[in-house]
């Protein structure tokens, strides 16, 4: 790989941003480091975790359905799924059962705060021009 800003040597002109903290290597796992800077490292250990987690269902997410469908409707897109979701966790605080989102036993909370994490970075690569096929 001749260029460093490329997260791929065939994507064309996709800028890695520069994040504190965050160091993205070619072809390599981004590194997080937990190393107490913001005064709780237990707590940066914990967040660190469940960014990882949140990738990953990142990729599957993408693997198993692609980009197509964010690139049909972008942010208005997203922001419906959100409120969807957002709707899911109001309900199932509401209920007091935090291990699992009510009346939807496949998904847990931890489920539903992945997924709103997720919608908001792709929020952003949509905004930012990043997203494949987005603004069409």
């Amino acid at each position: 790989m001749d260029d460093p800003n490329k997260l791929f040597d065939a994507a064309p002109s996709y800028h890695v941003p520069t994040i504190p903290g965050v160091e993205v290597v070619a072809h390599r796992d981004p590194v997080l480091r937990c190393d107490g800077s913001s005064g709780a490292p237990e707590l940066e250990r914990q967040m660190a975790a469940r960014l990882v987690a949140q990738f990953e269902i990142f990729k599957e997410r993408q693997r198993k359905y692609g980009s197509g469908n964010i690139a049909r409707h972008g942010p208005v897109g997203i922001l419906i799924r959100v409120a969807d979701k957002v709707a899911r966790l109001e309900r199932t605080l509401a209920v007091g059962r935090p291990d699992k989102a009510a009346d939807f036993a496949d998904e847990t909370l931890a489920d539903t705060c992945h997924d709103l994490g997720n919608y908001s970075q792709m929020i952003h690569l949509c905004v930012s021009g990043h997203w494949p096929g987005w603004p069409q």
